[in-house]
């Protein structure tokens, strides 16, 4: 059986919504939104599992409430847990997330996601069987590093979403068979100058690389696929966002469903549009209730006819 693999961090969400960014030394007031499952690979793990039966998440909790919290609720939404680590000395990772406006600022305290060491990471590639591995950058390079060259030699495919891109190294891009970016990670790594849909593609047409397809997420505008050929553009569904927390991590996990289900890598990005669109509509990275039904339903409609 083919397995889908999401290694990175795996959080709780704390949401507050706030009127503007304070000042140094300023106390501003907010509202309490809610607590909701996140993390990176948490996020894309439970997006990949509406669409494909198994998904297996990679890291690491700790074994406080939240942790278990967590295993619990992957598990109630087909999300394979075997390859999560539960470290009782530890606490599991949580993100504090501030929405002003239709954007938000994030303070993330690690706690279980740094502490996932290269030898763990293998070990849990090793587990995976044949299948897709997918990884993104909120833990230790080393571990992620680990992770990427172990796949390889298992002839496991790689994606990799290199974010934050501060922290990404050449060897790490080296390693993958695919990349997924925002438009930011695409000007900082792979020194894509455009602005805009269009002039990406054009760009990324003239890049001399090796991947195997490489994904620019440009928000409400949409996103640019090339596939080493030529390069597609899928425009971002038309809906109004209440929070663009998770939308990312949405669009990869239902982009590489998608992929490994065998859809044209085309149709594989307007799926991965719609799901963005769909969990910004929602309060939460992952409370949105659609399902694959739902999101092929909104592809007839809104890109099959080239709308």
């Amino acid at each position: 059986m083919k397995h889908l693999g999401f290694l990175g961090s795996i959080a709780y969400d704390n949401i507050f919504q706030v009127d503007r960014v304070p000042s140094r030394g300023e106390r501003v007031m907010g509202k309490r939104l809610g607590k909701h499952i996140g993390g990176m690979a948490a996020n894309q793990a439970i997006e990949a599992a509406r669409y494909f039966k198994g998904v297996e998440l990679i890291g690491k909790v700790g074994g406080d409430q939240e942790g278990q919290s967590m295993i619990r609720q992957l598990e109630e939404r087909n999300v394979g847990t075997q390859l999560v680590i539960v470290d009782k000395s530890l606490a599991t990772g949580q993100s504090y997330m501030y929405l002003v406006g239709d954007d938000y600022f994030s303070v993330v305290t690690q706690e279980a996601n740094q502490s996932i060491f290269p030898d763990e990471a293998e070990r849990a590639v090793n587990g995976l069987g044949n299948g897709i591995l997918m990884v993104s950058l909120e833990i230790p390079i080393e571990a992620a590093q680990s992770a990427l060259a172990q796949a390889r030699h298992l002839g496991i495919e790689t994606i990799l979403v290199p974010s934050p891109p501060e922290i990404c190294t050449p060897a790490l891009l080296a390693a993958a068979d695919m990349l997924i970016l925002n438009r930011r990670e695409a000007q900082k790594l792979l020194a894509i100058e455009a602005v805009n849909l269009v002039g990406i593609s054009r760009e990324l047409c003239n890049l001399r690389t090796r991947y195997r397809c490489i994904v620019v997420t440009m928000g409400s505008e949409g996103a640019v696929l090339w596939d080493g050929n030529e390069a597609s553009i899928a425009s971002a569904l038309p809906v109004n966002p209440i929070d663009t927390t998770g939308a990312g991590d949405a669009f990869a996990g239902a982009f590489v469903a998608a992929y490994a289900l065998g859809m044209p890598l085309q149709k594989a990005l307007a799926l991965g549009c719609i799901a963005g669109g769909l969990t910004v509509s929602v309060l939460g990275a992952q409370t949105s209730d659609h399902t694959m039904d739902k999101v092929l339903k909104m592809y007839d409609l809104y890109y099959s006819k080239g709308k």
